[in-house]
């Protein structure tokens, strides 16, 4: 078996002239706050609004302050500004939209945690889930449920956490767990990395 691979990453901004970088991009980033990235295409599968309406709360309760950035298009951004509305969280995420190569790898370099909060939809499936392999390589936890193709994208432990699906407080817990443990996370960003380089 070949497992499925990713280009080497570019050199690796810090997390500070990453965060400037895209400020100066006119994000709304925060200073040292806690920063959560998704990347994808916007489809009901990704769990999005799921989580933006069950599981955000619950780590905003923790962290205030914290910036939830979601990359991509798709067909269920209408229902995700919704629940983001539903939740009062507007000022804690961010819809940047379609954005370049370049802009996701400053994402990356600038976040904290990555997350993909999959759910699972019937004859729609998950495939491998690459872009967690990317976030790895640049040193980036991923935090993902165990659906489908991410049980092989996702090592609990290794990238990230691998969370039961259909349960978004329990995928807000192992997020926030990371985020106020900087030690812990700082060891799992460097497993992360090197496995995405060494696989």
């Amino acid at each position: 078996v070949i497992p499925n691979g990713i280009p080497p990453p570019l050199p690796v901004p810090s997390r500070d002239a990453a965060r400037e970088a895209l400020r100066r991009k006119g994000w709304p980033i925060p200073g040292d706050e806690p920063l959560l990235v998704t990347v994808g295409r916007l489809v009901p599968r990704k769990g999005v609004a799921e989580f933006a309406a069950a599981g955000l709360p619950g780590l905003r309760a923790r962290f205030p302050n914290l910036r939830y950035t979601v990359i991509g298009r798709g067909p269920d951004e209408f229902t995700i500004r919704a629940a983001i509305a539903d939740a009062g969280a507007a000022e804690n995420i961010f819809l940047p939209g379609g954005v370049d190569d370049e802009t996701v790898r400053l994402a990356y370099a600038a976040a904290d945690l990555f997350l993909m909060p999959n759910r699972p939809v019937p004859d729609n499936p998950e495939g491998f889930g690459i872009v967690a392999m990317e976030a790895s390589s640049y040193g980036l936890p991923v935090i993902a449920t165990a659906v489908e193709g991410l049980t092989d994208a996702v090592q609990d432990g290794v990238n990230g956490r691998s969370v039961p699906p259909g349960d978004p407080a329990a995928f807000a817990q192992a997020a926030g767990e990371l985020l106020a443990d900087p030690l812990a996370r700082a060891d799992l960003a460097s497993r992360a990395r090197n496995h995405a380089l060494e696989h």
